[in-house]
């Protein structure tokens, strides 16, 4: 499945685990943000040159109820977190904007 731009997608798992393998900080448990719902607001292609592959990430906006996990976010877009592909589920199809 492709998701588009405003499809409502699930985080199922995040790089693949539905805990971390290591311990992680407060602000860096991204694990967290397992079975919330947000909406796909960017996509992008990140290139890993040593494995000669690429990774489809997802920029997911959520709403204020992520805010308690005082995870570190670096996007302009409030609560929105890039999410690889392969950890996502869609929820919604349809363009709620």
């Amino acid at each position: 499945m492709h998701y588009l731009l405003n499809h409502s997608v699930r985080v199922a798992t995040f790089y693949g685990t539905k805990i971390p393998s290591h311990e992680v900080g407060l602000k860096r448990n991204y694990w967290k943000l397992i079975n919330h719902v947000g909406k796909v607001i960017r996509k992008r292609e990140i290139a890993h040159l040593a494995f000669a592959k690429s990774e489809l990430q997802l920029l997911v906006q959520f709403g204020s109820e992520v805010d308690k996990y005082f995870l570190s976010c670096h996007n302009e877009e409030k609560n929105s977190f890039w999410i690889p592909y392969s950890d996502v589920e869609l929820v919604s199809a349809e363009d709620s904007a």
